[in-house]
């Protein structure tokens, strides 16, 4: 009888133990069926994280790369398996490689949490650039604040004396004794500490013929030089001067070149003493010159003029002044010198001279 119990015993655990194995591998065929779809899916999940990664490309691109090759290793496994076993045993294995020994499911939960903390640390490390630009902009406002304090207890210089057109000159050169000086103009400003500055207005030249010194002697040289460089300027007068006397049916006047020499030692005096005036500056009158050099007519007389820039000027200033315009066309004169010479510095610059003689 106990053989029998015994028996039947050992049956029902046969039949149950076999029912269990064939209910076990149902069930792990159902499971492997199950995952084999998910397998989609994971590799899906893992692109889409890896673009999230690539948003977080400039907070650490190590974690980018890795996430980059865990996505192609995945792909190509699943382009080179051929059937649902094969592939998990590689996304088994790709899964070993990416998160150390985890099953499929807890790598995708890994990889989420890895991005999860890449984003933690790029809020911190924005946060921490933000806290350390906070504290550059308070130091660099502490730095502002430090010239902007000084300038205001740094008093402006206020104005305390003001001298207008101060001259400063210096001497260019000198000739026949007179000196020649450039003059600068400025104004003047003393301020409260005793300091000065001094501020450009213009300049000028101005002469000093105090000392002059020059006569016709030392004079004749450059005049004759000034004759020969004046000479078309003198043909040109001449024939204007004896134009006015063809009106008046009056004879021409020869252009004497004696006369011509005196003429331009005349025009020079009148630049380089720096007056238009019939005296000479030894004090005697224009016609000394002509007793100088042994000249003694019978009739004689002069013309004189100072800032015409030109002939034609100079001729017609002379045909507008009653006196002038006499001399020009006296039917007593029969010879002409003429002068003309430029001085830069002087009142007029430019001085023009006729002698005229029987």
């Amino acid at each position: 009888m106990k053989r029998k119990i015994f028996f039947i015993l050992a049956l029902i655990l046969l039949i149950f133990g076999v029912s269990f194995y064939v209910g076990q591998n149902i069930l792990f065929h159902d499971v492997e069926g199950t995952l084999d779809k998910p397998k989609d899916n994971i590799v899906n999940t893992d692109l889409k994280t890896d673009d999230n990664s690539s948003n977080n490309q400039n907070v650490n691109d190590t974690n980018i790369e890795d996430n980059d090759n865990t996505t192609n290793d995945e792909i190509d496994a699943n382009s080179e398996s051929t059937d649902n076993t094969q592939d998990n045993k590689k996304d088994t294995t790709t899964s070993k490689d990416t998160t150390s020994n985890k099953d499929t499911s807890n790598e995708n939960t890994t990889t989420s949490k890895n991005n999860t903390t890449t984003n933690d640390s790029s809020k911190n490390n924005a946060n921490s650039s933000g806290n350390s630009n906070t504290n550059t902009n308070s130091n660099d406002n502490k730095s502002k604040e430090d010239p902007t304090s000084k300038a205001e207890e740094k008093k402006e210089k206020e104005i305390v004396k003001t001298e207008k057109d101060v001259a400063e000159s210096e001497l260019k050169y000198e000739k026949y004794g007179s000196k020649f000086y450039l003059v600068n103009y400025y104004n003047v400003y003393t301020y409260d500490d005793g300091t000065t500055e001094k501020k450009f207005l213009y300049s000028t030249t101005k002469i000093d013929t105090s000392g002059y010194n020059g006569t016709a002697a030392s004079m004749l040289q450059e005049a004759k030089e000034i004759v020969e460089k004046n000479r078309k300027d003198y043909e040109k007068l001449l024939e204007i001067v004896n134009g006015y006397r063809k009106e008046l049916d009056r004879e021409p006047l020869v252009l004497d070149e004696n006369l011509t020499l005196l003429a331009t030692i005349r025009a020079m005096e009148l630049a380089y003493y720096n007056n238009v005036s019939h005296v000479r500056p030894n004090g005697k009158s224009y016609a000394s010159i002509l007793t100088e050099f042994s000249i003694s007519p019978s009739w004689s007389g002069e013309n004189i003029a100072a800032g015409q820039q030109n002939v034609e000027e100079a001729a017609l200033s002379w045909r507008e002044s009653d006196g002038h315009y006499k001399n020009m066309v006296n039917v007593n004169f029969t010879k002409v010198g003429l002068g003309m010479y430029k001085l830069e510095g002087t009142g007029y610059g430019i001085y023009w001279a006729q002698l005229f003689t029987s």
